[in-house]
């Protein structure tokens, strides 16, 4: 099987990239042709890709020709898939994208606050990736473009075909809110706004939306980011939750709930300690600890 070395993206050109790999040196008693490269892109990680070009042989190079410019934040990522046609075996490398490559010490500082989110300070979040290109969806009028269905279950009302690209859990940092009423001549409904912190994957961008564990939906509205030589090592983005009634609530969550140990944190199922180790008695039980009746 065909091994690949190198596999990234490049171009100082803003109506295309170029994708480039390059693949270990195989033997006269191999054929090259019998291998198949199929090139996919998506702008989430994790998918959904779809086919830009291939099946094809002998290519290490590719100019993505429609490749969308118009949105300043976002990142487009490539895969690539190799079939062996003789053997049906087929490998798959990637994702890459034309982001800037960290160094030893940017990979550290992301080990170290991926261990203190997961560990101490975060909590288990999901984020939705929002899609913005691809299949326009039927609710869409190309001619005013703009939407004409206001909750579409098809586009979640993004304007593209299933609105948002494969949900990514990640462990994450959320202030508490300020609880406030606004008022206005119809309804009086909460508008709750505040910052959630993580490491640099999964990339957050404007419009995403983000589900907690108690299945509050938060969208996002603004993002900063901490970066080590150009790469994103930390972000701070700030959120604000949708209503109930929203279209995006129908966005499924495929945990199973009867998993307890996926569902709740290890933490709480350890009772609080001393400096010197010494348990606690449990702060909820019949006599808790430090209070008088």
């Amino acid at each position: 099987m065909l091994k690949v070395t190198k596999f990234y993206a490049r171009s100082f050109d803003i109506d295309s990239l170029t994708i480039f790999w390059e693949i270990e040196d195989i033997t006269k008693d191999d054929d090259i042709y019998a291998y198949e490269f199929t090139l996919s892109k998506c702008e989430s990680p994790v998918g959904p890709y779809d086919v830009v070009f291939g099946p094809f042989q002998n290519l290490f190079t590719f100019r993505d020709s429609i490749h969308p410019e118009n949105h300043k934040n976002r990142s487009i990522y490539y895969k690539l898939k190799i079939v062996d046609r003789r053997t049906n075996e087929e490998k798959e490398y990637g994702p890459t994208s034309q982001l800037p490559e960290p160094d030893l010490i940017a990979l550290e500082i992301i080990r170290q606050e991926d261990v203190l989110f997961r560990g101490h300070i975060g909590r288990k979040c999901y984020l939705f990736p929002r899609k913005t290109f691809g299949a326009r969806c039927v609710c869409f009028n190309q001619v005013l473009q703009r939407q004409e269905v206001g909750n579409c279950k098809t586009c979640f009302g993004v304007g593209y075909i299933g609105g948002f690209n494969t949900p990514i859990s990640f462990y994450a940092q959320v202030d508490p809110n300020s609880r406030e009423l606004q008022l206005t001549p119809n309804i009086n409904h909460t508008v709750n706004v505040t910052t959630l912190r993580t490491i640099s994957y999964p990339p957050i961008q404007v419009g995403d939306v983000i589900v907690d564990s108690e299945n509050h939906r938060w969208i996002s509205v603004g993002v900063r980011v901490t970066q080590r030589l150009k790469y994103d090592v930390h972000q701070e983005v700030t959120i604000k939750e949708v209503l109930r009634g929203d279209i995006t609530y129908l966005l499924p969550v495929n945990d199973d709930i009867k998993k307890v140990e996926e569902i709740f944190d290890w933490r709480n199922k350890y009772n609080p300690t001393t400096h010197q180790n010494q348990p606690k008695p449990d702060y909820l039980g019949e006599h808790p600890d430090g209070l008088t009746y």
